[in-house]
């Protein structure tokens, strides 16, 4: 009515949305009043399945927004020209960045200092953004490294889908990212660890051989092989046993050798004879 009054006394066209509650006629109505000299006129039109669209798709838009916000991982979107549009708050806690300060930069941004695991430049077309561009298909653990201001380094491994628009159109991509730092140093110190492991035994005076639950040896370093006549690689493959020329004794050991498997006797040292390839 107000609308209505203000149209009739100040004689203006108005135009605005109503929802009419009253059966038979509830709908959503848009509504458009046009002042006569006598009067006004007054126009409906049903939009009713327009509005419960327009409410459906803002619910939708409300929803997602809300599973980023709340999402454990680090979610970032960008448009079409490659512009960051939007970070979610773990990825705004992790790159240390606020949501008007990652909507500043592009993917490619200088400023990221993106490196590959080695520190070497990362190719800018290898990038997940390009590769998404490209292609229009999704990307997998794409590893790479990033340098914060503060020069902390960052692994991150990153996922990603594009965004299409009503014809198919690339319109941006959207990406998880994960820091992977803490499991990549892991996995570089036990790649080390291993290595020094390896080299030590490989190099120890000692002879050495790790065994399988079944007798065969696994593993012989090379002091052991030139202990016992092998060259190279002569042993592995071989039951322990049949390093022992003497039955009896190739039988003891292979007895023992199982008790211990089973848990039914504790490692003791053993004694036994070999006779090297060579007869020595």
């Amino acid at each position: 009515e107000e609308n209505y009054t203000k149209a009739i006394r100040e004689k203006l066209f108005m135009e605005f949305e109503v929802d009419f509650g009253v059966k038979p006629y509830a709908n959503w109505y848009e509504v458009r009043v046009h002042p006569l000299e006598n009067g006004i006129a007054v126009f409906f039109q049903v939009t009713t399945k327009r509005k419960l669209a327009e409410q459906a798709l803002r619910q939708e838009r409300d929803f997602s927004r809300l599973v980023m916000e709340t999402a454990p991982i680090a979610i970032t979107v960008v448009n079409s020209q490659g512009s960051i549009t939007y970070a979610n708050t773990m990825a705004q806690q992790m790159m240390r960045l606020s949501q008007s300060e990652f909507t500043t930069r592009s993917y490619n941004d200088p400023k990221w200092r993106i490196t590959t695991l080695d520190g070497d430049p990362f190719p800018e077309t290898e990038l997940p953004f390009a590769i998404i561009q490209r292609t229009l298909r999704p990307v997998h653990d794409i590893q790479h490294a990033v340098i914060l201001p503060d020069e902390t380094r960052l692994v991150l491994s990153i996922y990603g889908t594009p965004l299409l628009g009503e014809t198919e159109e690339f319109t941006g991509a959207i990406f998880a990212v994960k820091d992977i730092s803490a499991q990549t140093a892991m996995e570089e110190a036990l790649r080390n660890s291993e290595s020094l492991y390896r080299n030590l035994i490989k190099f120890m005076p000692h002879g050495l051989e790790e065994v399988a639950a079944d007798g065969r040896v696994l593993f012989s370093n090379e002091a052991h092989h030139r202990i016992l006549g092998y060259p190279k690689g002569g042993i592995v493959g071989k039951y322990i046993w049949e390093l022992i020329t003497d039955p009896k004794e190739a039988k003891d050991l292979k007895a023992y050798y199982k008790e211990i498997i089973k848990g039914e006797l504790s490692p003791t040292p053993y004694t036994t004879q070999y006779v090297r390839p060579d007869g020595v």
